[in-house]
């Protein structure tokens, strides 16, 4: 049986990585991560994919809103999205409406009316099949890996592609290339 969302356990002051409410002081453990979504880049955009669930076309913020998730086991307020992303308070808010309707995020809310986000999957990152094809022909064309090319000798690879694909292949270089 899950936990709901309001059974929060408290902790007592031995057990690792619970997240402490600033204002009480008291520490708390989060569900732990269950499933996986994968954060698939496409020359359109992204989409989060689940096994068994309908993609979602998410956009490239809410995006990194699911990886900044998922590397914070201990989940993060807005104010601390806010920040990693670089936008207002309201357009985080904004942007994770969508994520938590789709049950991609959950959240919690702590003592003194603050909310704290996370999500229960472990969130991995991949290329499409149609860029991932691409990444290889250009590999297996210049004999190394698509991250270590230089941009020039990208922009002269890639002239030939759509440029939907092109751009999204740029875009994945220049964000630093994921693992797939």
């Amino acid at each position: 049986m899950e936990t709901p969302k309001s059974a929060i356990r408290l902790l007592s002051a031995s057990e690792s990585r619970p997240r402490v409410d600033a204002v009480s002081g008291i520490r708390l453990e989060l569900p732990r991560k269950t499933g996986i979504v994968s954060i698939v880049k496409t020359p359109k955009g992204f989409r989060a994919e689940a096994p068994g669930e309908t993609p979602l076309a998410i956009n490239e913020s809410q995006a990194r809103i699911l990886k900044d998730l998922g590397d914070a086991p201990e989940g993060l307020i807005a104010a601390e999205l806010s920040e990693r992303l670089g936008m207002t308070h309201s357009g985080v808010l904004f942007l994770l409406k969508p994520l938590q309707t789709a049950g991609l995020v959950e959240r919690a809310t702590l003592r003194g009316g603050g909310v704290l986000y996370y999500t229960k999957a472990r969130i991995t990152q991949k290329l499409s099949a149609e860029l991932a094809e691409v990444k290889a022909v250009l590999e297996k064309r210049r004999g190394k890996n698509l991250e270590d090319f230089e941009l020039r000798e990208l922009y002269e690879e890639t002239k030939d592609l759509a440029p939907n694909v092109r751009k999204a292949l740029v875009n994945w270089v220049l964000d630093g290339g994921w693992n797939n």
